[in-house]
């Protein structure tokens, strides 16, 4: 593969890129990856000086690694990364790590695009590559890499962990947003200490929805998916496992109703869980839980998920929700 445009360096692991278990860290992962196409796309022209000049700047939006063996700390580990024939407005490159010896050890792919730093439109950025379609490598690494990551609501089961966290002065990089491996850092930290220590990273995916800067809060919700994967996002729906919350129905159905609970697909209300049946444009009090398909749904059934320590006291005046008259 050496005939196609390519960068290669060899790099000795470090302490600092491992955890507690001494197994690679995937913002360390991450860290080569965006190393080393900052370094290959300096030496093909559009890098992030060149880029700068014309008002341009690389962002990355989805990532995708798979992990064939785990590096020893102190191992030297070889690292390449390819560019892809672009896009109209994408851009692809992968990346291998393998041990001096040519065994593989991870692979990777990623896709970028170009923003206007001054009103952070998106660019065309096939008219930066000027390569003849020959020197770009046709294979990916990673061959179902880069993958849509599903919505929070189409999430099958309830929310395993959380974490909240907030951007700081270290997290940033020059482009003054937090750098794209410190998101790897806040999902690992969101994970059970016991699930982390007794599992190993095979695989995973990013996609990176907006920047965040510095002082915002994000939180990160972790849960599984139908095929019992872990999937961590920092979008918030407007109800969460457990809670009661007031949300609009958005439409009617077979059955039951569908609301409105902050992401794209509206969350089911069924029939068996109303406790009047409800019209479109209504709003009405309901819980989250999971039904026996392991599935997020409503109920108006709420009486157990009221809160019993109650926080006002007297003479504090509050807004509340009538639920039933009897």
């Amino acid at each position: 593969m050496d005939d196609f445009l390519h960068h290669t360096q060899t790099i000795i692991t470090a302490v600092d890129e491992f955890d507690f278990l001494e197994r690679i860290k995937p913002s360390a992962v991450m860290e080569y990856f965006q190393d080393l196409a900052t370094v290959h796309a300096t030496e093909i022209g559009i890098g992030y000086e060149e880029m700068k000049e014309k008002n341009l700047c690389w962002v990355l939006n989805r990532l995708s690694a798979v992990v064939e063996r785990m590096p020893a700390v102190g191992e030297p580990i070889v690292v390449t990364t390819y560019p892809h024939k672009p896009g109209i407005v994408d851009a692809f490159r992968d990346y291998y790590i393998t041990d001096t010896k040519g065994n593989g050890l991870i692979r990777g792919t990623s896709r970028w695009c170009v923003l206007d730093i001054r009103n952070k439109a998106i660019r065309r950025c096939a008219p930066l590559f000027s390569f003849d379609d020959s020197q770009y490598n046709p294979e990916y690494a990673v061959a179902d890499g880069n993958p849509q990551l599903p919505e929070l609501n189409s999430i099958s089961s309830a929310c395993e962990w959380e974490c909240t966290g907030k951007v700081r002065i270290t997290d940033l990089d020059r482009n003054g947003h937090m750098n794209n491996a410190r998101y790897a850092d806040i999902v690992v930290n969101s994970c059970d200490f016991d699930f982390y220590s007794a599992h190993k990273i095979a695989s995973f995916d990013f996609n990176f929805l907006s920047e965040a800067k510095i002082g915002d809060e994000i939180e990160v919700f972790v849960y599984r998916d139908s095929k019992d994967r872990l999937i961590a996002t920092t979008t918030r729906p407007l109800i969460t496992l457990g809670n009661v919350a007031r949300l609009r129905v958005v439409q009617t159905g077979q059955i039951g109703a569908f609301l409105d609970w902050g992401l794209e697909k509206d969350l089911l209300l069924p029939f068996k869980e109303q406790k009047k049946r409800v019209k479109e444009g209504e709003s009405c009090l309901v819980a989250l839980y999971i039904d026996k398909s392991d599935r997020l749904c409503a109920t108006m059934n709420v009486y157990r998920y009221l809160r019993q320590d109650s926080p006002y006291k007297k003479d504090d005046r509050v807004t509340g929700t009538v639920y039933e008259i009897s």
